[in-house]
């Protein structure tokens, strides 16, 4: 290919931009030929059709497109013209050929990028919502549909948006669509929900959509800025036009970045992102946020990937992102003539308590069951771990000390040490996760003595594992498990976030074991 090049650009019928001759545009297999004439056009296409012969080679003609522009006379305006199509003569006997003209705003491809005659990348809403509309039926989990969504549509529309010339409004288009789209598979509300938690990292508790609109800007300011430096003076020429530059400089305000490198831009975003969040935490449903971010073992069953039952998956989104139904998330915003329509509907008249979220989840009489059993099944994990590593496990052992009696979840014993754990599932919200975890290992440290006294072991550590209601891992919790030589692997510490089966049948069996009632409702109801 290179010696083609190197014909080609010898032949000095090429384009002109600026002082520099364009000949060819080439990668791979796929070539592009350039000429301000026709006559240069032909001498190009001759000398391509010889280099191919020499080698034994064929030009493949129907997956070949001319296009050629004329000026008009008076308006000096250019047009496109399909009249005279390009002529390939045949070789060893064959007829000569010739290359078929693109229509007047036919769209071509080229290298995977639909691309209009007039050079502007074209893309096709239409086509795109049916994409979504098909994944959206497909017989598949809502937790496969989203992987699809953001593991293979979203990272092949980057490549086919990020190039130069698409419009930021068909970027919002195609933001929009997708949101919407995976707002109904995932039977989230398409109001009242911050759109953040589906741009954001999954390691920072979003769904990891990215933003197309962002991603173009980032893309094409690294072309860009490659083109620049690079050592071709063609591309250098290229990059210079002020239709190249413009987006560049949009980027690098953007971003807050003085170059648009790969490290500087990935820095800017970050930073964005940054901005963007802490906004986010200061509203109703971003308070939780400082307690997940930069948290990737608890946020990982968010990627859909970990074999969650979909309603599970489905209600564990609703409540991380403070969107589950309860009364007062419905009449959120707004007072209702009846303050009494925001209690809770199973205790509310006897303990006067509102129904929210965390009410359900930690302090309703109903869904007492539920939440013992979250609790229990988390022992369970860690006790179950603790026997294969050799422990001696003792489940809510009483021990007597100063007229008290206690009972830690675990004591674990092991040759001449014991361990007193105990666990909590408290809610990601107002009180910090390492808050609870030293209120744990203070409350349990006055029986150390008395536990050693009792197994006769030298020495005891006390610690606690506390791993939120909506599946966050305390990062104190490494030490806990450190004291007691118990290797808890990354797979066991995501089964301990999200094997919450009693969160989940809190909002199924509270929601779906009570017929709906006028209070429900967040309008009032009138007669007709």
């Amino acid at each position: 290919m290179d010696e083609l090049i190197e014909r080609l650009e010898q032949s000095g019928v090429g384009y002109k931009i600026n002082n520099t001759e364009v000949v060819t545009l080439a990668f791979a297999d796929d070539v592009t030929l350039v000429s301000s004439s026709r006559r240069g056009m032909e001498k190009l296409l001759s000398i391509t059709h010889d280099f191919i012969n020499e080698r034994g080679l064929k030009l493949n003609i129907k997956k070949c497109k001319g296009i050629r522009f004329v000026r008009t006379p008076k308006t000096k305006s250019l047009v496109q013209d399909t009249s005279k199509a390009f002529k390939v003569r045949g070789t060893g006997g064959e007829s000569s050929s010739y290359i078929p003209m693109a229509g007047t705003g036919e769209v071509i491809k080229v290298l995977g990028v639909p691309i209009a005659p007039t050079g502007k990348p074209y893309f096709d809403i239409d086509t795109l919502e049916g994409t979504l509309e098909r994944i959206r039926n497909a017989p598949l989990k809502p937790a496969q549909k989203l992987a699809t969504v953001r593991d293979y549509l979203i990272p092949s529309l980057e490549y086919k948006l990020g190039v130069p010339g698409v419009g930021r409004r068909v970027l919002k288009e195609v933001d929009a669509s997708i949101r919407q789209t995976v707002k109904r598979f995932l039977h989230l509300p398409h109001t009242g929900m911050n759109n953040m938690f589906l741009t954001m990292p999954v390691k920072d508790g979003g769904l990891g959509l990215r933003s197309l609109c962002t991603q173009h800007l980032a893309r094409v300011a690294v072309g860009t800025n490659s083109m620049m430096n690079s050592a071709d003076p063609t591309s250098q020429t290229i990059a210079s036009m002020p239709q190249h530059q413009k987006p560049l400089h949009s980027a690098l305000q953007h971003f807050s970045v003085p170059a648009a490198t790969k490290d500087a831009l990935k820095k800017g975003k970050r930073q964005l992102l940054c901005a963007e969040v802490a906004e986010l935490t200061e509203t109703y449903q971003g308070s939780c946020l400082p307690t997940f971010r930069k948290r990737p073992v608890g946020n990982s069953w968010l990627s859909g990937l970990n074999g969650m039952r979909s309603r599970d998956f489905i209600t564990g989104l609703k409540l991380r992102f403070g969107v589950i139904e309860t009364r007062s998330q419905k009449w959120r915003g707004r007072t209702p003539h009846n303050p009494a329509v925001l209690l809770c509907r199973h205790c509310g008249h006897s303990t006067g308590k509102r129904e929210t979220a965390a009410h359900i989840s930690q302090k309703c009489p109903q869904t007492k069951n539920l939440y013992i059993q979250r609790h229990n099944k988390i022992v369970h994990l860690v006790a179950e771990h603790a026997r294969r590593e050799g422990f001696k496990v003792h489940v809510e052992h009483a021990l007597k000390s100063e007229g008290q009696v206690y009972k830690p979840d675990l004591i674990l014993t092991k040759g001449n040490a014991a361990h007193v754990l105990d666990v909590a599932v408290p809610w990601e919200t107002g009180t910090d996760m390492h808050e609870h975890h030293e209120r744990k290992v203070h409350k349990y440290s006055m029986i150390s003595d008395d536990v050693k006294a009792h197994f006769g072991v030298d020495s005891c550590t006390v610690g606690a594992i506390v791993v939120g209601a909506r599946s966050s891992w305390c990062a104190s919790n490494r030490a806990t498990l450190k004291a007691c030589s118990m290797h808890f692997t990354k797979r066991h510490s995501m089964e301990s976030c999200v094997d919450q089966d009693g969160n989940s049948r809190s909002w199924t069996e509270v929601d779906g074991t009570r017929r709906r009632t006028d209070a429900d409702q967040p309008y009032e109801k009138t007669e007709t």
